[in-house]
């Protein structure tokens, strides 16, 4: 039995957390976008949410 050796990627936990929750952020604002324009489709299609 061994330790399992951690991968170190040179990037500092802060500065991940920022990225990662920017591009987080991005990604629920094109879901919102994305949601309404399905939502929109379906009402022209008389189906509605």
């Amino acid at each position: 039995m061994g330790f399992e050796e951690i991968e170190d990627d040179d990037e500092e936990f802060e500065e991940k957390m920022e990225r990662l929750t920017a591009e987080l952020s991005e990604q629920f604002r094109k879901s919102e976008k994305l949601e309404k324009k399905i939502k929109e489709n379906l009402a022209g299609l008389r189906y509605e949410l």
